[in-house]
């Protein structure tokens, strides 16, 4: 309370009012436009190359009957989800490209697309609301025309309207490094499995399994793309779609060595220990690099801070017996 009693009238205000509209945008998106309560993505992988394959089933007419209640699902969610793209697309990202961009960062919730809606929105009026303080209360913009107030209030609105864009492209680059960071390890657990005779597919799945507790992150995307691997009748696309989902180097050396070792029918197991041990001299390559670095960093603070601390020793008694003799 003591916070909010501080802030400009006009912020609290905006602030109330963009809180008020998020909650709004949530409950009408939670009614009308979410998806059905279901991992989209695998649902979407199951529909298209038949449930009961899938599944290592019959089929049965409860499995049809059961296909066809989830494609009548799917149908009425891409409805929805066709009139809240409509709401939500701009010209800064488009339908695909954001469906996308929610894959890359991991926000697989039904909710994820309402919320970064209401979020839009929320620092929208936050950012006119923080204009409109900054024109009424600094006495710069008192005397100014009209329109400068104008084209700064348009400014902010612009700035609050594309920071969840910054945040969520903040977020993809976060996590595709930290991928980046856990695949080694992963990749050698995949080559441990595969001596152990295990084959590609079954391979992909334990690592998914194994690396939980140490790359959630990591853990995920395998066990997606194990699934698709054990569905997809094209290899080829199981790869290409994680590569799609973490756009990294590592990752596509990866999907385009297993790829070549299926066409060319080598042993693929040969391929990914060569792999791992790029991945390993790159990052040591890497490593080196910023350490050479290092003392070239190093010239601007010992310039700032340390030299003159060592002149001030140095020459400071001389200064004060000089000033003492005169």
């Amino acid at each position: 309370m003591y916070v909010f009693s501080h802030l400009p009238e006009s912020i609290t205000l905006a602030l109330a009012l963009g809180s008020c509209v998020f909650v709004i945008v949530y409950i009408v998106g939670k009614i009308f436009l979410t998806l059905p309560p279901l991992n989209a993505r695998l649902e979407e992988v199951r529909l298209n190359y038949g449930l009961s394959s899938a599944l290592n089933l019959k089929k049965t007419l409860e499995d049809q009957f059961l296909l066809q209640k989830k494609k009548k699902q799917l149908e009425k969610a891409n409805f929805r989800k066709r009139i809240f793209d409509a709401v939500l697309k701009h010209p800064f990202m488009t339908e695909e490209n954001l469906k996308l961009s929610f894959e890359q960062a991991g926000w697989l919730s039904s909710n994820a697309r309402i919320t970064f809606l209401g979020s839009k929105i929320l620092f929208l009026i936050l950012g006119v609301g923080a204009g409109y303080t900054l024109v009424m209360t600094q006495p710069y913009f008192l005397h100014t025309a009209f329109s400068i107030k104008g084209i700064l209030l348009c400014l902010m609105a612009f700035i609050g309207w594309i920071a969840p864009n910054l945040y969520l492209k903040n977020v993809i680059k976060s996590r595709v490094d930290l991928i980046e960071k856990q695949f080694p390890d992963a990749l050698d657990l995949m080559i441990i499995c595969m001596q152990a005779g295990l084959g590609l597919n079954r391979a992909v799945d334990r690592v998914a399994k194994e690396m939980v507790l140490f790359g959630k992150e990591i853990s995920n995307e395998l066990a997606l793309t194990g699934i698709e691997l054990e569905i997809m009748l094209d290899r080829r696309q199981a790869l290409q779609n994680l590569y799609r989902r973490v756009p990294s180097p590592v990752i596509r050396n990866f999907s385009t060595t297993v790829l070549q070792s299926i066409q060319q029918g080598t042993p693929a197991l040969q391929s990914l220990d060569v792999l791992s041990k790029d991945i390993r001299e790159v990052r040591m390559q890497k490593a080196e690099t910023k350490a050479a670095k290092l003392p070239s960093l190093l010239v601007i603070p010992l310039v700032l801070f340390v030299m003159p601390n060592i002149f001030i020793v140095l020459l400071g008694p001389v200064i004060v017996r000089l000033l003492n003799v005169t």
